[in-house]
């Protein structure tokens, strides 16, 4: 995101939206540092978001705004990700 935000001067979701390239039929995955606008944009578009909580928890990167996305009216799913395909470990 650094490298957006350096050289682009915005979130690599701004970026994506930049370049119509954001629509229903997109599916953003591992996303965990998605501010408000970005979460705007993502709706606006109507992308669809796999909430990979394993992975994420594994990489110790983040934790997603998952709230502010339901609540934004964003279709949050979470796939089985990582080693397991129990979505409750």
């Amino acid at each position: 995101m650094r490298k957006y935000a350096k050289e682009f001067n915005k979130t690599p979701v701004a970026y994506l939206a930049d370049l119509a390239i954001l629509n229903k039929k997109v599916i953003a995955a591992h996303g965990i540092f998605f501010n408000d606008e970005d979460i705007k944009i993502l709706k606006e578009a109507d992308v669809a978001i796999a909430h990979c909580i394993g992975a994420n928890t594994k990489s110790a990167k983040g934790v997603a705004p998952v709230q502010k996305m339901i609540q934004a009216g964003l279709i949050v799913d979470e796939p089985s990700c990582g080693n397991t395909l129990d979505l409750f470990i």
